[in-house]
């Protein structure tokens, strides 16, 4: 069994107010001294009871298992075993020896709480609501600080990266077998986003607000390739990062949630 010593996950809960537009058309026909009918449109915005509520990873980190072994020349990544996300520490050092403790499963935890009212019930007093799926696409930024006694940056990239000195510190993230590799203002995106199912709100209820008294809860396994060899990365303050994630969430329309 796992131990377990980091209890503080750090989480940021993003919510949303989504409106939509209804038209009404009124027309007036009156006589005058030439034949017609005049005709006014006119455009009124009526506020959605649709309810975005969603909780997802603010930050992600990983850590490097490297050697002090200089003939190693193993590539790097989680699916290799050779880095460790998300709650990794050094649990002791004596000179050069320390021991990497592993207290989590590698992956990562979205909530989704997100509701709308049940269709028909739109104009209620007190109506019904449903949960609601959503899509989430994560932004990692390309924003790069030095850290460690090299001074060496860690930088974010969307392509594999090399197995050379020249990207030692590059890394590529992915989230739920997605990558992180389509370049846009600030960072990268992932490609392509994930679908969370809805939440059970019907069976359990729902808050003031909207929300869902229970979320709908996906694992997701973080994925990390890291540039350069094993070899590397023989010192420990230098082997570990944290990177901030933005999140764009879109309710996904009734009938296709996933």
């Amino acid at each position: 069994m796992h131990k377990r010593k980091i209890r503080v996950r750090l989480s940021s809960v993003m919510f949303g107010l989504a409106f939509a537009a209804v038209s009404w058309v009124s027309a007036a026909a009156y006589t005058s001294q030439t034949a017609g009918t005049d005709v006014w449109v006119s455009v009124v915005p009526r506020p959605s009871q649709e309810r975005i509520s969603v909780t997802v990873p603010a930050v992600i980190g990983f850590v490097v298992n490297g050697t002090a072994d200089t003939q190693n020349q193993e590539a790097l990544s989680t699916e290799n075993g050779n880095i460790l996300v998300p709650n990794v520490k050094v649990e002791s050092v004596e000179g050069n020896q320390y021991t990497l403790v592993v207290e989590g499963s590698p992956t990562l935890v979205i909530k989704n709480y997100s509701t709308n009212v049940k269709e028909g019930q739109e104009d209620a007093e007190n109506p019904e609501r449903v949960g609601i799926g959503v899509k989430v696409t994560g932004t990692i930024s390309s924003e790069s600080t030095a850290t460690g006694a090299d001074g060496v940056p860690w930088v974010p990239i969307a392509e594999k990266p090399a197995e050379t000195q020249e990207a030692f510190k590059n890394y590529r993230l992915s989230l739920g077998g997605k990558l992180f590799s389509k370049s846009v203002d600030g960072g990268f995106e992932m490609a392509e986003g994930i679908e969370i199912g809805a939440p059970p709100a019907e069976e359990y209820g729902w808050t003031a607000g909207g929300a869902s008294l229970e979320p709908f809860q996906q694992e997701l396994a973080l994925g990390v390739e890291a540039g350069g060899t094993r070899s590397m990365y023989s010192k420990p303050e230098e082997s570990v990062k944290a990177a901030k994630i933005t999140w764009k969430i879109q309710a996904v329309p009734s009938g296709t949630n996933p």
